[in-house]
C-alpha cells in the first residue's frame, strides 16, 4: 500500500469472496467507495462494498449469478437514486451494493475506464481511481464522506511526492 496502511483481514476476505463471484459471473464491476479507498492505502474503515456497474440486461443476469454464487439475497432498495441492487446475507455475511450512477459523474463510463487493478486477498479487483473516489466524496457532501477527504488527499499527496535517490 502506498501509505503503509494495511487493509483489515476481514475486509480482504469479504472482498476476495466478492471478487471470485464477480469474476465467475462476467459482471463488469468496479469497486468504489471506502472499500476501494482502503485498497489504495487510505486508512478508513468499512464493512460493506460498493460496486459501479453499467446497467443493462446482461448486468442484471450477471448480478443474479453473483448472488447465486454467494448464496445471498438480491433486493432493490429505493433510498438512493443510483443504488440499483443490494446483495446481503449468505454464508459469507456479504453486504454489497451495486450502483449504476455515482455522485459527481454524469455517466459511469469514465470511472469504469480509469479503474485500476488492486489485490483483494488472493484475487484482483477492478477499483476506481483514487481521484474518482475523491470526486464522489466531495459531490456527495455527506459528513461521513467529507471526513475521509483529508485521508484520501494525504495518500494522493504522498503519490505526488518525488522521492530522492
Amino acid at each position: 500500500m502506498i501509505s503503509g496502511h494495511a487493509a483489515p483481514r476481514a475486509l480482504l476476505r469479504r472482498l476476495d469472496v466478492l471478487a471470485e463471484a464477480v469474476d465467475s459471473s462476467g459482471l463488469r464491476a468496479v469497486l468504489v467507495g471506502n472499500a476501494a479507498a482502503v485498497l489504495h492505502g487510505v486508512p478508513v474503515t468499512t464493512h460493506d462494498a460498493d460496486f459501479l456497474v453499467a446497467d443493462g440486461p446482461g448486468a442484471r443476469r450477471a448480478l443474479h449469478d453473483v448472488a447465486e454464487h454467494l448464496r445471498c439475497t438480491v433486493t432493490r432498495p429505493f433510498f438512493h437514486a443510483g443504488l440499483r441492487w443490494r446483495l446481503a446475507g449468505g454464508p459469507h455475511a456479504v453486504r454489497a451494493d451495486f450502483l449504476t450512477a455515482l455522485d459527481g459523474f454524469r455517466h459511469p463510463r469514465g470511472v469504469l475506464a480509469r479503474a485500476v487493478l488492486r489485490a483483494a486477498g488472493v484475487r484482483v479487483l477492478r477499483v476506481a481511481a483514487l481521484e474518482d473516489i475523491w470526486v464522489t466524496k466531495v459531490a456527495a457532501g455527506r459528513p461521513r464522506d467529507l471526513e475521509t477527504l483529508p485521508l484520501i488527499e494525504a495518500v494522493l499527496a504522498q503519490r505526488l511526492t518525488v522521492q530522492p535517490r
